[in-house]
């Protein structure tokens, strides 16, 4: 293994990854070195049920004597997600058979919003605009920090300016955001 800290897998014992809690649409990685120190080259393949989340790479390859192929396994969930001893094995052909349990749960971080639409009312539209404010109110209510960012583009007749990188800390802390709505013709 070439995560930290690094554990040596023995064919008769599944060797377990935990990729731990994290959030939705993060991606967290673990790494599988397969060292060849015999005399010859050899072939490897993973078998696993299907799982959209996993990704490993390279699935199948061949290890040349004397040298070390890392494999990377990937879990990149885009919903909450738990991943409960998800079994998957590495067969060197003719070869052992080494099977992995991978562990780890995705979540949504907790977030409280003010509100979640915003209702500007009749607007009249002028010859100088009036921009008419609102503002979205963003508590952590977690226990870890969280990056607020959003990808909106500012338009000519509504804007959200949220600033890249934002953190709130966890103890629910707040940000305010202003959403401005400018009734144009």
């Amino acid at each position: 293994m070439a995560d930290e800290p690094q554990v040596k897998c023995l064919s008769s014992d599944a060797c377990k990854l935990n990729f731990a809690e994290f959030f939705v649409n993060e991606t967290r990685t673990k790494q599988v070195e397969l060292s060849n120190e015999g005399d010859f080259n050899f072939d490897f393949q993973w078998k696993r049920a299907a799982n959209k989340y996993i990704t490993i790479t390279p699935e199948h390859g061949t290890v040349h004597k004397g040298s070390t192929e890392t494999i990377t396994i990937e879990y990149a969930p885009t919903m909450e997600n738990s991943l409960k001893n998800y079994k998957a094995t590495l067969s060197v052909l003719s070869g052992p058979k080494y099977d992995f349990q991978l562990s780890g749960a995705a979540r949504r971080p907790g977030v409280k919003l003010n509100q979640q639409t915003f209702d500007f009312g009749q607007c009249f539209v002028t010859s100088q605009p009036v921009p008419n404010k609102k503002t979205l109110t963003i508590t952590n209510i977690d226990n870890q920090a969280i990056s607020v960012e959003s990808n909106f583009e500012k338009k000519i007749h509504l804007d959200f300016p949220v600033v890249p990188g934002q953190v709130l800390m966890p103890g629910e802390e707040k940000i305010e955001i202003p959403i401005t709505f400018t009734p144009r013709e």
